[in-house]
This record gives C-alpha cells, structure tokens and sequence, in this order.
C-alpha cells in the first residue's frame, strides 16, 4: 500500500473506492508519483535557482493536464504553492538554498503565507 501506516484500514479502504470511481488506478497513482517527485527533486532540490524553479512551475502545468483526480489536482496545487513560495523568497536562509541569491536578507527575515484564493496561490511576505 502507498498510504501511511497510521491510516486505519477503513480509511485506505474508502480512499481506494474513491479513487476507482475517479479512475485513478494503481497504474496512474505510480506515474503521476513518479512524475511529480522528479519535478519536485529537481525543482526544490538542496541547491535551487529561478531558473530551475520556474521550469519546474512549467513541468507542473504539464502534469495538470495530465493527471486530473482530485487527489492529484490537490497535490499539484501543493506543489506549485511550494515552488512559488521559494521564488518569492529571494534569498537563502536555513534548508532554502538560492544560488543566485547566496545571502539571507532582512526584507525576508518575516514569515511567509501562502493561501489559496480565488483560484490563484497568493504568497505574502510580511
């Protein structure tokens, strides 16, 4: 099973139904797995840059019309949030690695948020 240790089996057990009606079969689960953790490895790995970051906003689009089932749709949001979050943030700091932007900077010192709005993610730098 791909599903986490601690769901209980009726929970596996509907999240399996579900995907069938959708016509998301094990096939597809293992593809768009595959697909997504190769954008996302490449796109936010240790040491990133705006260039490896918008491709891999690019090679999401692609996956968008791709893979369809609402639990794909929902990860694929989280993941464009992920990687629009690291292009707002222009510099590094911690495990957020830019090598065009090597130093931390004050102006990013703040928390971020990013929230789905309207069908748009909206990153907030205050």
């Amino acid at each position: 099973s791909t599903y986490p240790d601690s769901l209980a089996p009726d929970e596996v057990s509907r999240a399996d139904s579900g995907a069938k009606e959708s016509g998301y079969v094990d096939a597809d689960r293992e593809l768009f797995e595959n697909e997504l953790s190769a954008v996302m490895g490449k796109a936010m790995a240790i040491v990133r840059d705006e260039a490896s970051l918008t491709e891999g906003l690019a090679a999401l689009e692609e996956l968008k019309k791709k893979f369809k089932a609402p639990n794909q749709t929902g990860r694929l949001r989280l993941a464009e949030a992920m990687i629009m979050s690291a292009i707002s943030r222009k510099e590094s700091r911690g495990a957020h690695y830019r090598s065009d932007y090597p130093a931390a900077s004050e102006e990013y010192a703040l928390p971020s948020c990013v929230f789905y709005e309207n069908d748009s993610i909206i990153v907030k730098m205050d």
